[in-house]
């Protein structure tokens, strides 16, 4: 069997994937999550920009924009394979 496979980086991943459903459903009809369950989703996978651009995502939605800003701030501060991408997330970023 593949070591990969078998790895808590891969269980963490499967998790995110799941787990992204959920915020991005809970982020689209403002529903709550509580604060633990966003700090368990970023240490899901906590090296990818796209986890702290939708945990920004979330709180912009619910209004709340110093956590907006500051998860913004940090998907800006991770490798963005993109200028797409990166663009996307600086345009929300100046927007608060």
């Amino acid at each position: 069997k593949d070591a990969f496979m078998q790895s808590q980086d891969y269980q963490n991943f499967l998790q995110f994937k799941e787990d992204k459903k959920t915020l991005v459903e809970a982020t689209k009809n403002r529903l709550d999550l509580g604060e633990i369950w966003i700090n368990q989703f970023e240490k899901l996978n906590p090296r990818f920009f796209y986890s702290f651009e939708l945990i920004g995502d979330y709180y912009l939605k619910h209004k709340d924009l110093i956590l907006a800003k500051k998860y913004f701030s940090q998907a800006l501060e991770l490798n963005i394979p993109t200028k797409m991408e990166k663009n996307r997330i600086l345009k929300k970023w100046k927007k608060i």
